[in-house]
């Protein structure tokens, strides 16, 4: 298992407002064309979901799995991101892009 929790991508990326590159270890299906790299501009949660994440993240516990995120590759337009499923699993390195 991977060290890059929901609850990290959160923080990074919702909290902090950093745009995430996320590399991939397997590709995925991005309009006509396959990548292992795409940019994540937000996370898709429900107002009870991020209660949880932010409990989460106040008493150290850190979770995996599926997330639902808004994205985009290569040289598309932030504001175009759309809404996609990626597993924490097939995150093999981040890079935070606006620091």
């Amino acid at each position: 298992m991977n060290e890059i929790s929901k609850e990290y991508l959160y923080m990074e990326c919702v909290l902090h407002r950093h745009c995430i590159l996320l590399h991939l270890s397997k590709t995925i299906k991005w309009n006509n064309d396959v990548t292992n790299e795409i940019y994540m501009a937000d996370m898709c949660l429900e107002e009870e979901e991020m209660k949880q994440m932010i409990l989460n993240i106040s008493n150290g516990i850190n979770t995996y799995g599926m997330i639902k995120i808004k994205a985009f590759a290569g040289q598309e337009d932030f504001y175009n991101a759309k809404a996609i499923m990626v597993s924490t699993d097939n995150i093999i390195e981040i890079e935070l892009r606006n620091n």
